[in-house]
């Protein structure tokens, strides 16, 4: 017999008979891992309101992550972000006590051990020692990756905290860092999205009273500029843009162009207003591949779901046209009423000026 299906057939006896077991007694799987101490992967598909973390066993066994012993690994963790982590987090776990007589398996976190942490804090401080001093001779350090997940951003969107190797070791990054581009504000979704990125270690800093690792992400892929085709950049290129932002006394205004998701800077347009919010049809004024730079002016909006000509108070491009239209073919039938009343006047005037004419004729 080939050894693949020796080792396969092997897997499922073995799975087979962990199950006989389980049937005669439903708690044996967790007491051996307890023994053990074993680490294991679970995905929780339940919440209460307090932010415990719920799973129920084929055998209709309660398993149970407390909130605070997921703290002990996730410090940010609270009721308000369990949406973040019921049927999305896969979390290394270990058994922490069983109650038999409740029908309940209690969990802690397996995620980190403080000796870890300690040890990989101690490399840490180490190269921002090590930096410190290059910088100070006048050297230039080279970068020193880490890998990290967005687990919080503030709310003007200005910086990120940052979990480090999945342990619970924090660091935080400004926008500025963010990418190698002039980034206004942190994208959205980035602290949802469980994803794995890559920053430099800078230094540390304060903040809140704790210290936390400074980051940087302007060597990495945070650049949205380099997914924007070339023909974006070419002038007369029309865009559709969502305006973020009319900050008052600035002669522009802030959007961000559907489809690529790069912020651009528009002009303001005489023959509507700009609405924050809405979606405008732009051409490209003037680029900037290498800078990073968009500017637009908007021709046309986007009207809303379910909103009339009407019901909106200022015009496009082409309302302007039309009434512009309207406009000059009333000036026009004005002034031939005019020139018709004239011409009336000129008529009744006619016979006196031609006698006039005729005496001044005789006279000379």
């Amino acid at each position: 017999m080939a050894q693949t299906i020796r080792d396969l057939n092997k897997q499922l006896a073995e799975k087979a008979e962990l199950k006989l077991k389980n049937a005669a007694d439903p708690y044996s799987l967790y007491e051996a891992r307890k023994k053990k101490d074993e680490k294991f992967e679970m995905t929780f598909p339940l919440s209460d309101a307090d932010g415990n973390l719920y799973y129920i066993d084929e055998n209709k066994i309660k398993i149970i992550l407390p909130m605070e012993k997921l703290q002990a690994t996730d410090r940010f963790y609270n009721s308000r972000l369990r949406g973040n982590y019921v049927g999305i987090k896969t979390l290394e776990v270990q058994i922490d006590k069983i109650d038999r007589e409740n029908n309940i398996v209690y969990l802690k976190s397996g995620r980190s051990t403080e000796n870890i942490v300690r040890a990989v804090e101690r490399e840490l401080y180490a190269e921002v020692n090590r930096r410190r001093e290059l910088i100070r001779k006048g050297e230039q350090p080279e970068a020193f990756p880490v890998y990290g997940t967005v687990v919080s951003v503030d709310a003007a969107r200005q910086n990120a905290t940052v979990r480090l190797f999945n342990q619970n070791i924090y660091g935080t990054i400004h926008v500025s860092k963010w990418a190698s581009s002039y980034t206004r504000s942190l994208p959205e979704g980035i602290e949802d999205d469980d994803m794995p990125r890559q920053f430099d270690l800078l230094g540390v800093t304060n903040l809140g009273g704790q210290r936390y690792f400074r980051l940087s992400g302007e060597n990495y892929g945070n650049d949205a500029w380099r997914e924007v085709p070339d023909e974006i950049f070419e002038p007369k290129a029309v865009v559709m843009v969502e305006c973020l932002e009319t900050p008052v006394g600035d002669n522009h205004w802030w959007g961000k162009c559907q489809g690529i998701g790069v912020e651009v800077i528009g002009n303001y347009s005489t023959k509507f207003k700009i609405e924050v919010g809405r979606c405008y049809l732009c051409t490209v004024k003037r680029s900037n591949s290498k800078n990073h730079t968009l500017i637009v002016t908007p021709f046309k909006y986007i009207r809303k779901e379910g909103e009339t000509k009407e019901s909106v108070a200022y015009l496009t491009k082409d309302d302007l046209k039309n009434l512009m239209e309207e406009k000059r073919k009333e000036r026009l039938a004005n002034e031939g009423t005019t020139e018709g009343s004239n011409t009336s006047e000129e008529q009744t005037k006619a016979p006196e000026e031609k006698k006039t004419s005729k005496k001044s004729s005789k006279s000379e």
